[in-house]
């Protein structure tokens, strides 16, 4: 009687240990979770406020190619020093990165937009010069050296062209910005429809950011659980089980005890006969 009653207790305490070990790897998996949305939070703080700061400061700076090149050659020796050193860099390091480029070169544009909208003028202006340009990519691009026939005098050059290249005396109508900030450009001013449009997909993009950031805090709670698991289970597994009634400490799962002058696959030791 004495003896069931402590079986009993002892499963009692065995269940009463294993759920206090399931409750606080429970709340260890919580506290990861939480701190790790924390990071990812921050994270994506730093990615949008960033891609904000990067294109206010191409537009106040006229920068609107060199800061967005800039900021490509930076990401490309991120990934060339993180392949180099860890391989082949995570998916969702290359998904933020590329909607971070998508958003500054979107949200310089919108910037340019508004600058346009408020205070950008629509002139007449005859083509003085035509030169031929080309890009990294080897394809060619018009630069306009424009004479204003009303209003004030065109600051700058203007690139691209619309409906073809255009020729040296030819009048077209050109937007410029007083200020400064835009350089000139051929056509009419931008409609509110395209600015409500660009906003939108600004807006978009910003979201995006959202689901790359939840896959990210998911695989790094799961890695970081499964990897405490695993050790856990490695180390009961190499434990040395105890002893079962009437096994030696020699014998270990049923098998018999060595002998003195006798090895374990039965065959007899020096001085002895078979």
């Amino acid at each position: 009687m004495q003896q069931q009653q402590q079986k009993k207790e002892r499963g009692y305490r065995g269940i009463r240990s294993r759920q206090g070990k399931r409750g606080r790897r429970t709340m260890r998996t919580v506290g990861r979770a939480a701190w790790n949305t924390a990071l990812a939070a921050s994270l994506g703080a730093a990615v949008f406020f960033g891609t904000r700061e990067l294109a206010d400061l191409a537009h106040r700076t006229h920068g609107q190619v060199a800061v967005p090149t800039v900021t490509l050659l930076i990401l490309l020796a991120v990934f060339l020093t993180w392949y180099m050193r860890r391989g082949k860099p995570p998916g969702w390091m290359l998904s933020l990165a590329a909607i971070a480029t998508a958003m500054l070169f979107l949200h310089i544009s919108l910037l340019d937009t508004r600058a346009l909208r408020e205070h950008g003028l629509e002139q007449h202006a005859r083509i003085t010069d035509v030169q031929t340009k080309f890009n990294a990519d080897n394809t060619d691009y018009q630069v306009y050296t424009l004479e204003a026939m009303d209003g004030p005098p065109i600051k700058g050059t203007a690139t691209g062209s619309l409906g073809g290249s255009k020729q040296v005396g030819e009048i077209v109508t050109v937007t410029t910005d007083p200020s400064g900030q835009v350089a000139p450009k051929l056509g009419k001013l931008p409609s509110a429809a395209m600015q409500l449009w660009m906003g939108r997909v600004d807006t978009v993009l910003a979201l995006l950011l959202v689901p790359v950031l939840i896959g990210w805090t998911m695989e790094r709670t799961k890695k970081r659980t499964g990897r405490q698991l695993g050790g856990r289970r490695a180390a009961a597994r190499g434990r040395p089980l105890p002893p079962q009634p009437g096994q030696s400490q020699g014998g270990k799962h049923g098998r018999r005890p060595t002998t003195p002058g006798r090895t374990t696959e039965g065959r007899a030791g020096p001085g002895q006969r078979r």
